[in-house]
């Protein structure tokens, strides 16, 4: 292109928006300033939010079902001054509302006030369900709460404190009706007294036997209690023999001394209306159980006489291991005369050699 020649449009369009660049940047910064402190502060609110979400469950979970909170601290990224508590929650209407829609769920003697034997005079109260152990789905619901409070990290001027805080509430269903949370000792354990108000004159009005049986069983209870010879029975659960004498071997050996056996055999529990069942399940074994404690108590104390020889003799204490030796032969005798396995004779436990 000769010198002379005019200078094309587009050249010209450039020439003139020469150094505009700068000025717009500057115009175009604080949008874009604003713009990130915005995400920076929809990033950080949002991450908070999920934490308080997420920490709130945790402590409600932490302390549901007779827990503590004591084994599962606190993470250690939460604030000190965030609070977070768990308490009782809100009867469920969404659970009450599920648990009434099925019709079986709605029966007297499920939900109360109160049923009654056909044909009898008998009324058995249920329990209503603002007890702890009601049979109603949507009580006993447990709360966890947990509020932040901190500061914008950008743009505090958004808002009149220039902060933002949370107040989040969760709640869980805790009422599982397992047997710790209904005050029940162990997991055999009946539960209709738990759930029913009645007594056993409430279910003699409904089969007389019932009530003769209670007070034979109430007979037999005051029987062994007014038994003179009760003292007779101790070495059943509580023979001294074992504790005194694992103590004094205790001191030479440093061993933790064992509690005494406890040999009263035990009726296994069972929820059935067949004698049949109940003969052979549970009153049979028991019998077998007690024509073999004999056996089974002699072969214990053939042990601990045993043991206790060994303890002696290993520390070279020949004089304290002959009572023992002498015990075991008498446990040895009386396992014969029972009718029991014969032991035979113990073989002595080696004193070590002594030291020059």
């Amino acid at each position: 292109m000769k010198s002379c020649d005019p200078i094309p449009a587009r050249v010209m369009h450039r020439t003139r928006r020469a150094g505009l660049a700068p000025l717009e940047f500057v115009l175009a910064l604080p949008i874009l300033l604003f713009l990130m402190a915005l995400m920076i502060n929809f990033g950080i609110i949002g991450a908070w939010k999920v934490r308080t979400q997420t920490n709130t469950r945790y402590a409600a979970w932490r302390s549901v079902d007779s827990r503590s909170g004591q084994y599962n601290p606190t993470p250690p990224y939460w604030p000190s001054d965030a609070p977070l508590s768990e308490g009782t929650g809100n009867i469920l209407d969404d659970v009450q509302t599920l648990w009434n829609s099925v019709p079986e769920l709605t029966y007297e003697f499920i939900r109360g006030p109160v049923v009654g034997a056909p044909q009898h005079p008998v009324v058995l109260d249920v329990r209503p369900p603002d007890e702890h152990d009601g049979f109603e789905m949507d009580r006993g619901a447990h709360q966890g709460r947990g509020q932040l409070d901190r500061p914008l990290p950008m743009l505090r001027g958004a808002t009149a404190s220039g902060r933002f805080a949370f107040d989040h509430t969760v709640e869980l269903l805790d009422n599982r009706w397992q047997f710790r949370s209904l005050g029940i000792t162990w997991n055999d354990e009946e539960r209709a007294r738990r759930w029913y108000r009645m007594e056993h004159s409430d279910l003699t009005a409904l089969d007389s036997t019932i009530g003769d049986a209670y007070q034979a069983l109430v007979d037999a209870h005051q029987v062994l209690i007014d038994n003179p010879n009760k003292d007779d029975l101790y070495p059943l659960d509580r023979d001294d023999e074992f504790t005194d004498a694992s103590r004094r071997c205790t001191v030479v050996t440093g061993q933790d001394v064992p509690l005494a056996p406890d040999f009263y055999p035990r009726l296994r529990r069972a929820c059935t209306l067949d004698t049949q069942t109940v003969e052979e399940d549970l009153v049979s074994p028991l019998i077998d159980r007690i024509r073999d404690l004999p056996c089974s108590m002699g072969d214990r104390f053939l042990s601990l006489y045993n043991n206790e020889a060994c303890c002696w003799e290993t520390n070279c204490r020949p004089g304290d291991a002959a009572y023992w030796n002498s015990r075991y032969s008498l446990a040895a005798a009386f396992l014969s005369a029972a009718g029991c396995q014969n032991p035979g004779m113990r073989q002595p436990c080696m004193c070590p050699p002594q030291q020059p």
